[in-house]
């Protein structure tokens, strides 16, 4: 009998479904005597173009059970009276909405139903010691009354007013599960969050969102509540008809795509001083650079020159050396391709072409990197140097007029640990650079930091890799807790075969594992698995906030051991707890991102690298594909936030200015410097705290060569907060006069770019900064708002002019016929 009727139940379901809305998910709403007038009707009005809507309740032909939840994705609570009195009425829901959740099923609940996710009472579904309570009770409310009103609160940061009527608010245990803060009130309560709980989530909001027209004026309101349905619905799986969107695209704007036939990206820098950063490319036969031209209104790439040279190009280091404002390059390759050592030369550079080769009597042992060792703006080369090819040693290469300078050997540092990082970065918190080297003892590698500038290096501190590691990679370096304070990051395969990958991050004089799931198949490719030159270059992970949520991302090439296939790995930055990452031995962790299809299907990458295309602020991704037989293609993918999240960038010039350039439109500033390190401070609302002051540090091209491929710019995210930034701190590397070269900027702009040029060197109080503001998305939602605004009032007073027009000509007709005796 029971089945007879559960099957008449299913019958009655079908039948309240349209035809075109059979593929929609189904969202379960509460109808009945625990709920207010119209709330129902109204959430189904909002979600009704997402879902298939079914009334449960007492009265309803369906009420609350396993059965009936089973069916559904999501089950939505109204807003309602007074707990102690709907309890009664919603009790016996308890059992089955918990089982529901835990089983994967989503909840929302609004005002009365964010109350019942509580348990004083409620259906206990917040975890830990999660719990829900009066707003107007807690401490600074703006409203202290159960009147109907309005309340301000902060959306994702933005201040918006919704209609209120003694609303919840949320105390949720985010040491519990995950959480997602939504929205706060102005005294930092929480007042709408979504949480894990279980394999299911539970969605509440403590105002009314979802409140009529009749109820109060702020009819945009609205879409709050379809986002965190959207939300609800999105995290921990997807239903078969809702898919989530990707970041990266391969269209950019007018559905271009931007492709680069032949093209291994070397360097990344301004050549032609047009304030946009161009790539240098090497040719796929390893014989030729192709300087190419990029521009910040269209996905294109145009060819400015192309240099040939005459043996093998491994690498090219792009940088202002002779101190005449203009990039150059130093082109790192071999006449033979068995030789030991490589060669180098300059290309110089005068904004339109690229010179002959000059070569340098000395020799490599491995790529050298780029770095201002004495803090006077001159770029100069590091690593394992000879004379003689024959005996090498680490020493630093200075140059003027062309020519090599000086040759400065290390002091105390006998052998630099082959194919490894050195670079400058400020890795003791004091803002001033210091020299990173990985050195051989015992070949094995051990890294040390050393204080510039590099004539008086003083050791700082020594330290190993982790225990039991097979291989290190390329080490990189960034803030990925938005502590203020950089981390040395370091990719890793525990056996030689790289089965075992992982990325190690030294915090607080510590080594922690971050708890990432690659899955049993991904790895890191070995080397003899890449095609030539990679095959001679050691992987790195490049890094980069791609959604600007303020945590730095990561890009991976990595081997798919199940079908051979190589492939690009978003890894997004995300706070770790143990119901999402298992085993959290540090507060951060990195998430594959598998639904990245577009990036996924290159099945032949060699290499990736966060790069801002369109100059917009928003890090798009580059990726390389084919191999040695065929031409090497490099393809864009375009960031697609959608949300309008902010930025601030930064790029900190070098102190050589353009004597000859005065007759040009756009005067050039300046070329980009290794090492200076930026620091932001700004004031904002951080998971659900408000008044919340963060700290972000950042550097900018740490290290160059070995296809690290840094950015010659710092994009630090700032969320969805729109506020000024406190303070954005610039330091460059210090020299033999001063070993503080600070300058602090204040309340700069969001979504704005700050290009510093150091000069006068010596005097930071001085130095030049230009400030280049993007226009945020808001402005076109405000300038449509306004216009809206402006049209209804324009018809409101067309109208009433037009009422008043047609009374005018009654009365004056009334006027006309009417009998005046005084006439008489």
């Amino acid at each position: 009998m029971h089945c007879f009727i559960f099957l008449l139940r299913l019958l009655f379901i079908a039948s309240l479904l349209e035809l075109g809305t059979l593929g929609l998910p189904i969202a379960l709403i509460y109808r009945g005597p625990a709920t207010c007038h119209g709330c129902s009707e109204t959430i189904a009005d909002r979600l009704r173009s997402k879902y298939q809507i079914i009334y449960v309740g007492p009265k309803e032909q369906l009420d609350v059970n396993k059965d009936t939840l089973s069916m559904a994705q999501l089950y939505v609570q109204p807003g309602g009276g007074d707990l102690d009195e709907t309890w009664p009425h919603v009790r016996r829901y308890a059992s089955p909405l918990r089982d529901y959740v835990r089983n994967g099923g989503r909840y929302l609940g609004t005002c009365l139903g964010a109350y019942l996710a509580g348990t004083l009472p409620g259906f206990d579904l917040l975890p830990g010691k999660g719990q829900t309570d009066q707003y107007i009770t807690s401490k600074g409310a703006v409203i202290t009354s159960e009147i109907d009103t309005v309340v301000p609160l902060y959306w994702r940061g933005i201040l918006r007013h919704v209609y209120f009527q003694d609303g919840t608010r949320l105390m949720i245990d985010r040491t519990a599960a995950p959480a997602e803060i939504l929205a706060v009130y102005t005294n930092g309560e929480i007042a709408a969050a979504v949480q894990n709980n279980g394999k299911g989530r539970v969605g509440m909001v403590g105002p009314h969102p979802e409140a009529d027209e009749n109820d109060m004026n702020y009819e945009n309101t609205f879409r709050y509540l379809l986002i965190i349905c959207f939300i609800i619905h999105a995290i921990n799986g997807q239903t078969k008809t809702i898919t989530k969107e990707n970041v990266f695209v391969e269209h950019f704007s007018n559905n271009k795509k931007y492709a680069i036939d032949d093209c291994i990206p070397l360097a990344f820098g301004d050549f032609n001083a047009d304030k946009i950063v161009d790539i240098f490319c090497r040719n796929t036969k390893a014989n030729s650079i192709v300087v190419m031209l990029n521009d910040d209104r269209s996905p294109t790439s145009k060819v400015q020159y192309i240099a040939n040279i005459t043996g093998i190009i491994y690498d090219a280091l792009a940088a202002d050396f002779d101190g005449d404002s203009k990039l150059d390059l130093f082109i790192i390759y071999k006449t033979e391709s068995d030789e030991s050592f490589y060669s180098g030369g300059f290309l110089w550079g005068d904004r339109i072409k690229l010179s002959d080769l000059q070569p340098i009597p000395y020799s490599f042992q491995t790529i050298p990197t780029t770095l201002d060792a004495n803090g006077d703006s001159y770029v100069e080369l590091l690593g394992m140097i000879s004379n003689d090819q024959i005996n090498f040693k680490p020493a630093c290469l200075t140059f003027k007029n062309r020519t090599v300078y000086n040759v400065e050997t290390l002091n105390n540092v006998d052998d630099l640990f082959p194919s490894s990082t050195q670079a400058t970065v400020d890795l003791n918190h004091d803002l001033v650079a210091d020299l990173f080297l990985t050195i051989n003892h015992n070949n094995k590698p051990k890294f040390r930091l050393y204080e510039l500038p590099i004539t008086k290096m003083t050791l700082i501190v020594e330290y190993d890799p982790p225990d039991d590691v097979a291989i290190c990679h390329l080490s990189t370096f960034a803030d990925i807790d938005a502590d203020g304070e950089l981390e040395h990051i370091l990719p890793v395969c525990m056996n030689f075969d790289c089965s075992d990958s992982r990325i190690y991050v030294r915090d607080n004089n510590k080594w922690y594992k971050l708890p990432i799931d690659f899955g049993k198949d991904l790895r890191f490719p070995s080397k003899n698995e890449f095609p030539p030159p990679f095959d001679q270059i050691p992987i790195s992970i490049k890094v980069a906030d791609y959604n600007l949520d303020g945590f730095p991302d990561m890009v991976a090439v990595m081997k798919n051991s199940s079908n051979g296939n190589t492939v690009s790995i978003i890894l997004q930055n995300r706070a770790c707890s143990d119901a999402n990452s298992g085993n959290c031995t540090y507060n951060r962790t990195f998430a594959p991102q598998i639904d990245e299809i577009y990036v996924l299907a290159g099945t032949n990458t060699t290499l990736a690298v966060f790069f801002d295309v369109l100059e917009d602020g928003y890090p798009d991704l580059l990726v390389l594909q084919g191999s040695s037989k065929q031409n090497f293609k490099l393809i864009g993918f375009q960031n697609s936030l959608f949300q309008d999240v902010h930025f601030i960038k930064v790029m900190v010039l070098s102190t050589f200015s353009c004597d000859t350039c005065s007759h040009q439109r756009k005067l050039p500033y300046g070329n980009d410097q290794p090492g200076q390190s930026i620091k932001m401070e700004t004031i904002t609302i951080l998971d659900g705290i408000k008044d919340n002051w963060i700290q972000l540090s950042a550097v900018q091209m740490s290290q160059s060569g070995q296809l690290t491929l840094e950015l010659p710019y710092v994009i630090i995210g700032l969320g969805a907060t729109p506020n000024f930034v406190e303070k954005i701190t610039v330091a460059i590397p210090p020299n033999s006069q001063s070993n503080q070269l600070i300058r602090t900027y204040t309340q700069m702009i969001p979504n704005s770019q700050i290009v510093v040029v150091p000069s006068p060197l010596t005097n930071p109080e001085k130095w030049h900064s230009k400030l280049f503001i993007t226009p945020s998305r808001m402005i076109l939602h405000t300038g449509i708002a306004l216009s809206v605004t402006l049209v209804v009032l324009s018809g409101v007073l067309a109208i009433l002019q037009y009422r008043e027009k047609i009374e005018d000509d009654r009365e004056r007709k009334v006027q006309s016929q009417r009998f005046h005796y005084d006439a008489l």
